[in-house]
């Protein structure tokens, strides 16, 4: 699922829940790919009652992070320009430029 880290729960839930098996009790799911960035935008909950008293505030892919569910974390990218890229270092302190990022400066 991508953009794992702005979906709420319910919306990680639901399509996994609909994987269903050969029988009622079974389901083809086996394993899931959440990808995004917990460090950038959480998901967006619109009752302010919800959002303080619930922790709806963090979606299911913050959630197994913080408990230590093991992760692949990228340590190159290849969007922002170099210059662009080190405002943000202090977040992603492994975070090298890929090949073709470092040769365009």
């Amino acid at each position: 699922m991508e953009e794992a880290g702005q979906m709420l729960d319910v919306e990680t839930f639901v399509p996994m829940l609909l994987q269903r098996g050969e029988t009622e009790s079974s389901s083809r799911l086996k394993r899931i790919c959440l990808i995004g960035d917990h460090h950038q935008l959480p998901p967006v909950i619109k009752n302010m009652t919800f959002s303080k008293y619930s922790n709806l505030d963090q979606s299911l892919f913050t959630r197994l992070i913080r408990i230590g569910v093991p992760t692949i974390e990228l340590n190159k990218q290849g969007r922002a320009r170099a210059d662009i890229a080190k405002l943000y270092n202090w977040r992603y302190k492994d975070l090298g430029d890929l090949e073709h990022v470092s040769k365009k400066e």
